[in-house]
């Protein structure tokens, strides 16, 4: 099976909007969980403590990729 990325976003979160742009403009497929539409993302989230809490959060398969700055760095894309 092929890894595939997959963005977990909150609704109308900026940060979000960024990071399907990064991976739009770079060609990457992916898929978009809102992480307020169920109780078991809202849990995944709660996983990271702190600033890492927050949306946007990207796997690549199941390995943790990062967050919108990681991606934006992944792909040397300024921030």
């Amino acid at each position: 099976m092929m890894k595939h990325y997959t963005l977990y976003c909150s609704a109308d979160n900026e940060f979000c909007n960024l990071a399907k742009n990064t991976l739009t403009l770079n060609n990457i497929d992916f898929d978009t969980v809102n992480v307020e539409a169920n109780s078991a993302n809202e849990a995944l989230m709660r996983v990271f403590d702190g600033e890492e809490s927050k949306a946007p959060k990207v796997f690549y398969g199941t390995e943790y990729v990062g967050n919108l700055g990681d991606i934006q760095r992944l792909f040397n894309i300024a921030i």
